[in-house]
């Protein structure tokens, strides 16, 4: 495995290549005895999840492995970087551009819910743009995912503080 490219809150992703095709990939490694047993029991889940999801706008994982220590889920480099980054960076997006990141985007969580699943943590961060030369972007992050059951309803605070609509905060 290569340089590290990103970290998450239990996670941290790294740039890697398939020995056989010499095709990049990124693979998020998480250990074990970082996990208490509600983190692994939602990681399981995410694991669940992901296995299942096919659509162009969201990253695709290709393999998971599992050994003693750690999980690894291997998955499609994106090269573009991330739309926070974009924004922070003020590169400035036209109205069309806007348009076309917002499609994909909104088409993702229609399959999403569409498969009975809810993201709850979409934010610029979960964005990543999938090369530096186009605006196709991919959706990423399903660690606060969930699966919904027919006629069930959710409740809890899930999300990223700063991204959390208030009545999520307000049960």
């Amino acid at each position: 495995m290569g340089e590290t490219i990103g970290f998450g809150g239990l996670s941290t992703t790294r740039k890697c290549y398939h020995r056989l095709s010499n095709e990049v990939r990124a693979v998020k490694v998480t250990k074990k005895e970082d996990l208490e047993y509600g983190e692994r029991k939602r990681l399981l889940q995410e694991i669940e999840i992901l296995k299942e999801l096919d659509h162009p706008s969201i990253a695709r994982v290709i393999d998971i492995y599992e050994d003693k220590k750690k999980f690894y889920f291997v998955q499609e480099f994106l090269a573009g970087g991330g739309l926070f980054d974009s924004l922070i960076q003020n590169v400035g997006f036209t109205e069309n551009a806007s348009a076309l990141i917002m499609k994909q985007l909104l088409s993702a969580i229609a399959y999403l819910h569409s498969r009975k699943i809810a993201h709850r943590d979409i934010k610029p961060e979960n964005i990543l743009f999938e090369s530096n030369d186009a605006l196709n972007i991919k959706l990423l992050d399903f660690g606060n995912s969930r699966k919904m059951g027919e006629n069930e309803g959710m409740s809890g605070v899930y999300g990223t503080a700063y991204y959390v609509a208030p009545e999520v905060l307000h049960g």
